[in-house]
Parts: C-alpha cells; structure tokens; sequence
C-alpha cells in the first residue's frame, strides 16, 4: 500500500507540475534495447564545450511521467544553473536499481557523445527509487561520477557490498523527518559508510516533511550543493 500512495503522489506531481514542455527523445543501445529520456540543455549550449552533466534518476516505476515528476520537483533549474541534465525512463518491466545499473551505463555510452561532461565524469541524482539506482550504478562505476545524492536514497541489497568503493566520492542524502521507513536504513548507511573512511558524506533530515520533500522546486538548495562540488572538484584537480 505504502508502494502504491507513493506512485500516486509523484503522478499527480508529474502533471502539470513542470514549468517547461519536456520532450522525450530516445537511445537505442547496442543490443536494441531503446531507452527514452529527457535531455535538458543551457541556452547557448556548444556540443564541443564542457558541462556539468546530471544523471537525474526518477522515482517510483522509473516510467516517463516518472521522469517528469523528478524534473519538476528538483532540477528545472539546471538550465539557468548552466548544467546539463539527462533523465532516463526505464524501459517497461524494468528498473535502474540493482543489475538494471548496467542498462543505465550501456545507455550513457551512447548518450554521453551529445556533450561532453566535465572531466569525463557525471554526477548522479535520484529520487525515492532513483536514489536506489543512483548507489546502484555509482558502487559498480565509481570511476564514471563526481558526486552522488539522494533525495531520498539508499545503497540496498548486493548494492550495500559496493560501499566501500563510494568512500572517496562526495555524498549528499536528504529525507523527510516523517519518512520514518527512510531515514532509519538510511542513517544505518551513513554510519556504516563513515566507517569504512567516507569523510564527504552528509544526511538533513528535513523537519516536517515525508517521503516526498515539496518546497525545493526552484532546485536553489540542490543546485547550491552541486556547485559547491563543482566548485572544490576543479580546484582539486
């Protein structure tokens, strides 16, 4: 039951809830499996010239109006941010989490020569479901990411033996104070993490708020925490 209200609280998010017409387009991977997926860009954007690249996970049944409810919530902004964001749906039956990580990395190999994403590298978001994915594909591809959040996430199942290799990328996670089924296993992965040495990893537990965190629409909170990574990235490098 607690399955089923989520979905039905991200569709009705989904409609009528973004400020621009998304348009889907679609990859086709080497084996023929075709993905579609939104790809937002900055206004001006130069195909040879580096960006930021967001991998933007959606939700629930990772569907398209998943896609949609994820853009609208969280990252509109990213075009006036100067980012760019690719969100893919999965396809019918399946999803990105666990072993479906690997259809998300076939699907940036081909994505990935529209633009070019600076130092070779994506940052991952996700949401609810797509946080899940977002460990997913981070623990097995560590070397393709810059930084990962989750909004809410959590590395889960075969996923949590991959931690380790998450130890040296910067983490955000957030959930809903009254999203108790979230923030417990999510608090577990925190410590755990920090364990085996992660020193960049936080968790806000936003009073007040459950499963679905509403207020960040205009993405300004996110966004702040993806520059300050972008920011101390290339002064590193």
């Amino acid at each position: 039951m607690l399955r089923i209200l989520v979905f039905l609280v991200f569709t009705a998010i989904a409609v009528g809830s973004s400020a621009q017409e998304l348009e889907f387009k679609t990859a086709e991977l080497p084996g023929g499996q075709k993905i579609e997926y939104v790809l937002l860009l900055p206004e001006g954007f130069e195909k040879d010239k580096e960006y930021p690249v967001l991998l933007a996970l959606p939700p629930g049944q990772q569907n398209k109006a998943m896609v949609k409810a994820g853009i609208g919530l969280y990252w509109e902004r990213a075009t006036s941010e100067n980012w760019v964001v690719v969100s893919p749906a999965a396809p019918k039956g399946k999803y990105f989490s666990g072993d479906g990580a690997e259809l998300l990395k076939q699907f940036l190999d081909v994505v990935g020569k529209d633009f070019s994403a600076e130092g070779g590298k994506y940052y991952v978001a996700g949401v609810s479901n797509g946080g899940r994915s977002a460990f997913s594909i981070a623990g097995r591809y560590p070397e393709s990411f810059h930084a990962l959040m989750g909004i809410p996430g959590v590395a889960a199942g075969q996923d949590e033996k991959n931690l380790k290799k998450l130890t040296k990328l910067p983490i955000a996670l957030y959930a809903g104070a009254n999203d108790e089924a979230w923030v417990k296993p999510m608090k577990k992965m925190v410590d755990d993490l920090k364990k085996l040495g992660a020193e960049q990893v936080t968790l806000e537990v936003v009073a007040g708020q459950g499963h679905v965190i509403r207020g960040w629409e205009d993405g300004k909170n996110l966004f702040t925490v993806l520059n300050r990574w972008r920011t101390k990235i290339s002064q590193d490098d």
